[in-house]
């Protein structure tokens, strides 16, 4: 089964930001038509407007829907927050709508294991791998890194093609975004559960400082299983 791109333009922070105050004001309906009257003054087409809004509202809200509980409650913390906390929710409900932005994350986060710096070609190699070698992989891996520069996660370097990582790390202490980071983590993962290790060192969360521990782990949608070696977490169905 092909895996779907998704990602048409970079998701700037003034953008989701807007977005994450009107749904918490309007129908999902009114949104759209005001986000369309806004980005009207940047953005001449009608086609390519549809496109960004319907990605902006599928980060807090699924699409052309009205946001669940969830999301709700979500949306409710994140318009409450400051700065720092409005990129990790931002950072994190990009993770969960697309797949496709945590595996892009996922590979810039092991290469800079390796290194602070990344040339973007190496990671749309790795990403035509996964996705095939249509433009929509290179229009999205350009989503991707444009929107880690949106948030200051990453800049560029001495050539436009190069990448740094200033390891300037957010901190989540805060208990419900911890929850939300276990569950970005293992919904983009291809088995059924990961243990608290490999969540405390995912390579898609490298712009974060975190720990967590079993006591942290409080949503309702987790199931904790223990054994003598490690703790697993997995999202009950």
């Amino acid at each position: 089964m092909r895996k779907t791109v998704g990602l048409f333009r970079p998701l700037r922070f003034d953008h989701l930001d807007l977005t994450a105050k009107l749904l918490v004001k309007y129908s999902i309906t009114d949104t759209f038509e005001i986000l369309d009257d806004v980005l009207a003054k940047e953005f001449k087409g009608k086609e390519g407007r549809r496109k960004i809004i319907n990605n902006l509202t599928r980060v807090w809200s699924g699409g052309k829907k009205e946001p669940s509980t969830f999301q709700k409650e979500v949306l409710a913390k994140y318009n409450a927050s400051d700065k720092n906390d409005k990129i990790i929710y931002q950072y994190l409900m990009t993770s969960l709508a697309f797949p496709f932005f945590s595996e892009t994350t996922t590979f810039i986060g092991k290469y800079l294991k390796m290194s602070d710096t990344f040339k973007s070609s190496v990671i749309l190699s790795e990403m035509r791998n996964s996705y095939g070698s249509a433009e929509s992989v290179y229009k999205g891996v350009n989503a991707v890194l444009n929107g880690l520069k949106s948030w200051e996660i990453l800049s560029e370097g001495s050539s436009k093609n190069h990448y740094v990582f200033k390891e300037n790390l957010l901190e989540i202490s805060n208990e419900f975004q911890l929850n939300l980071l276990v569950l970005v983590v293992i919904q983009n993962y291809v088995g059924d559960s990961l243990t608290v290790e490999q969540i405390n060192n995912h390579a898609s969360m490298f712009p974060f400082r975190y720990l967590i521990r079993k006591e942290d782990i409080v949503s309702s949608q987790f199931e904790i299983i223990e054994d003598r070696l490690d703790t697993y977490i997995s999202i009950l169905s």
